[in-house]
């Protein structure tokens, strides 16, 4: 999702503000840059906790941190075997196992080995057991908890060098809670609980480096800048090599460590644009290589068709899409018919006419969990089709007379009386180009059935972290993965900032988490879906499209339609 929040300023390196970085010469050797841009500031490094689980800082620690597979530009799951040489499943008795043999010459950057600790911690710290504390003693504060709260061990065994030459297990230590438990092991044996299979089992075990973050703290510890070259270290194919908060500029080099295929590219700087509507202007005047707006539009695409030549661009459906969350801390959003007359009284058609529908074919998206082009997809929500016409409008007022709403003379519903407080809430965007204008729509559709709604804009870490908005617009980055809506939709979810629960529904995505089959665990995410609706704790706006352009000298280039983002193939990417 497009989430950061604010944290204390280090600056390692300054880079220029503006200025371009090209390969240069030193001696006989070339030294190859790609900037690719980031929106807006990113903070923190641990991308596994909910306070940075942030699409932005996924793509500076994409080639970074390892995971055992991978999303390729059609969505499909891939092994990485520079990480894992093989996995596989099997399910006897009701309880499912998977085995994951690690690659003998997987090591972090620091020299430590990448091996079964690194599986015991990640599971340890995810699976919301509450046994399982950070190093002050406080919950961890992850993002998600979903299949890993299906496992019932994670053990590690037959260790071997790479050479290939056995080894003999560490006893571990209680002190680490790898006790036992072969943390040096080469072979991972992940077992989960009886009769709770997990289908998505290849989208577990993306990785941090325990050995670090035990001793730091998942939480926090990680974050601190003054110690982030040393702290964030890397089992992929790049490494950090310097960072400037103020300029919101990040660099990573080749990763000196890698075993695998060296990457092409010696250097990728992550630099902030400001403003999508800098893009293309900024590529073409060399400012940036790669450019993936958080909202693509006419404007952005128009300009990118008129650097023929110079910028070459795709554009694909994406697991990514826009919607109005409602705080339930708000007493009068708290009301579903509210929340429902809201929904009655917001013309989506409009929304996209203003945005994506000038540059893709796209339409209402009636369902929370399934994007339409996605197997499973059923449209749930045709009920708000209406929203914004005369119809809707008259059932939104409706609804609001029924909550106890008082329409007074001036046009607005009030509160108590048809004098009182009028009905108004605070609507908070990040103020990019698309979302400015998708506000400015839902303002003047909601002041046609009487609710007074104020602007407001920040980042969006100040928007969540502080918790400060009624309504707010942004966008879920996803994935063909299920099971992460229940973290996002279940009673104290890590992703759930709307203050909703519904206790069922919660048990229901955990049962769907447990499907023994793809159409078993999409019938159940498609019964959840209606109890969304029900409940109307969001309202799904449109699938967005997945754009990107680059300059032409940049190639291997493709546009991933999932949360893994264009530079999920960086180290492909060449530079001439």
């Amino acid at each position: 999702m497009f989430k950061n929040k604010f944290m204390r300023l280090t600056a390692v390196v300054a880079l220029a503000s503006g200025a371009l970085i090209v390969p240069t010469v030193s001696g006989a050797t070339t030294t190859t840059t790609v900037i690719q841009t980031v929106d807006n500031a990113v903070s923190g490094w641990n991308n596994f906790t909910s306070a940075n689980n942030d699409y932005r800082l996924g793509q500076i620690m994409n080639k970074l941190w390892p995971s055992t597979f991978y999303l390729d530009n059609h969505g499909a799951n891939k092994m990485d075997t520079n990480i894992i040489s093989a996995a596989t499943s099997s399910i006897k008795a009701g309880v499912q196992k998977v085995v994951y043999t690690i690659n003998p010459r997987a090591v972090w950057s620091d020299g430590t080995a990448l091996n079964a600790d690194d599986f015991i911690y990640i599971y340890q710290v995810s699976s919301g057991n509450t046994a399982f504390k950070d190093k002050d003693g406080s919950a961890y504060d992850v993002a998600g908890t979903s299949g890993y709260d299906q496992i019932a061990s994670v053990v590690g065994s037959l260790p071997k060098n790479a050479a290939g030459a056995a080894l003999t297990c560490s006893a571990g230590s209680t002190a680490n809670r790898n006790a036992g438990l072969c943390p040096n092991g080469k072979t991972v044996t992940v077992t989960f609980k009886a009769n709770k299979p997990y289908p998505e089992w290849q989208g577990l075990f993306a990785l941090v480096p325990a050995h670090i973050a035990r001793n730091v703290g998942f939480n926090t510890g990680m974050d601190n800048d003054a110690d982030a070259l040393d702290n964030i270290v890397s089992a992929g194919p790049y490494k950090l090599s310097s960072f400037n908060r103020d300029m919101n500029t990040y660099t990573v080099i080749k990763n000196p460590s890698w075993w695998g295929t060296p990457a092409k590219v010696d250097r990728l700087v992550f630099k902030d644009l400001g403003s999508d509507a800098n893009g293309i202007a900024g590529l073409a005047a060399g400012d940036y290589n790669v450019f993936e707006p958080t909202s693509p539009t006419k404007a952005i695409v128009d300009a990118a068709s008129d650097q023929v030549g110079t910028v070459n661009d795709e554009m694909i459906p994406g697991y990514t899409f826009e919607h109005l969350d409602f705080n339930q801390a708000n007493t009068d959003l708290k009301n579903l018919k509210v929340r429902q007359a809201i929904a009655y009284g917001i013309s989506r058609s409009a929304l996209i006419a203003a945005t994506v529908g000038s540059i893709t074919t796209t339409s209402q998206l009636n369902n929370h969990i399934f994007m339409s082009n996605q197997p499973g997809y059923k449209d749930n929500g045709k009920a708000y089709n209406i929203g914004g016409s005369s119809a809707g409008q008259k059932k939104a007022k409706d609804l609001l007379t029924a909550a106890g709403y008082k329409w007074g003379t001036d046009g607005y519903f009030h509160k108590g009386s048809t004098t009182g407080t009028r009905l108004g809430f605070d609507l908070w965007t990040n103020g990019t180009t698309a979302r400015s204008t998708e506000a400015q729509i839902i303002q003047g559709a909601l002041r046609q059935i009487g609710i007074v709604i104020r602007l407001h804009v920040a980042p969006n870490g100040d928007i969540f972290d502080a918790g400060v908005f009624d309504m707010v617009i942004f966008a879920w980055v996803g994935s063909p993965f299920l099971s992460g809506n229940a973290d996002i939709y279940g009673c104290n979810g890590g992703n759930n900032f709307n203050n909703y629960c519904n206790t069922k529904l919660t048990s229901d995505m955990k049962a769907a988490n447990s499907s023994t089959s793809f159409a078993a665990e999409a019938a159940a995410y498609n019964k959840a879906d209606v109890t969304l609706w029900n409940d109307l704790p969001t309202l799904p706006l449109y699938q967005k499209p997945q754009y990107a352009a680059w300059t032409s000298n940049v190639h291997n280039v493709l546009v991933n339609p999932t949360q893994a983002g264009i530079n999920w193939n960086a180290e492909k990417w060449t530079i001439n």
